[in-house]
């Protein structure tokens, strides 16, 4: 497995913790089945269409609860990946995946 799959499999193992924590198992299979059938966004495709992952999750909940839910995420992604997760309000979830991505010594 490379580097990008097994940055992206970590990412989508993050995602999945972070919406169980909070939502529970049921509520994350609906969460999935919603931005599959509204979206067109399958769970695995999450890592290379994270702008669609964003627009759904924004239209699920609404802005201020994805941020909540994007945060949980990140913090479950950091720790996985050993690192300290710092809280930038200036960088979008989007931005912080892309330089958790080109940190070189993730594994």
């Amino acid at each position: 497995m490379n580097n990008k799959s097994k940055f992206d499999m970590l990412l989508l193992d993050s995602i999945d913790k972070g919406f169980k924590e909070m939502f529970g198992e049921a509520a994350t299979e609906t969460i999935y089945d919603y931005l599959k059938n509204e979206h067109s966004l399958k769970r695995e495709e999450i890592p290379q269409k994270l702008e669609a992952f964003i627009e759904g999750m924004e239209a699920f909940f609404n802005s201020s609860a994805a941020r909540t839910v994007e945060k949980n995420v990140l913090r479950n992604f950091c720790s996985t990946l050993g690192l300290q997760y710092q809280n930038e309000e200036v960088h979008s979830f989007i931005d912080h995946i892309a330089k958790l991505r080109s940190v070189e010594s993730y594994v």
